[in-house]
């Protein structure tokens, strides 16, 4: 897991070609624009979902985890909390189905992290992160506007 802003996402574009890929999209001027919907990048590679919302009660949302896709989660207006935690020791309720890319998990006992991301921020999450977006920022519904971009790294 990483939050950084996406003016400071040089070194994470240097990774590999696909995380390059997808933030020049996402430095992109016309991003602020964008429907709402998925946005082919590169096949099924590298895509986008832009979505809105406003903001969901934590207690109503599960941690999930992707088999195939790095998440790269980009704030464009009004932020959402996230809660992370690792995969490793979380209690399966919802296994990855044939072919699919998400699992989820029950509310771990273990303290999480808590991230609030703002606009111009971004939030990576690997496999290996558990996490819950969408939330409440501050403990109501706030509407928010954001972009997935999922990258296959592999």
């Amino acid at each position: 897991m990483e939050l950084l802003h996406l003016a400071d996402a040089d070194a994470l574009a240097r990774r590999h070609h696909r995380l390059d890929r997808a933030i020049a999209w996402l430095r992109d001027p016309a991003m602020a624009t964008r429907a709402e919907g998925r946005h082919v990048i590169d096949g099924e590679a590298v895509f986008a979902i832009v979505e809105t919302g406003a903001g969901s009660d934590p207690r109503t949302r599960r941690y999930e985890s992707h088999r195939r896709y790095t998440d790269l989660q980009l704030s464009l207006s009004g932020g959402e909390r996230m809660d992370v935690t690792a995969v490793a020791g979380l209690a399966l309720i919802e296994p990855f189905a044939k072919g699919g890319d998400i699992a989820f998990y029950a509310e771990p006992a273990r303290v999480c992290n808590s991230l609030a991301v703002l606009p111009g921020f971004l939030a990576v999450f690997t496999q290996a992160d558990a996490h819950k977006p969408g939330l409440w920022l501050d403990g109501t519904a706030q509407a928010f506007r954001k972009v997935v971009v999922k990258v296959d790294l592999g």
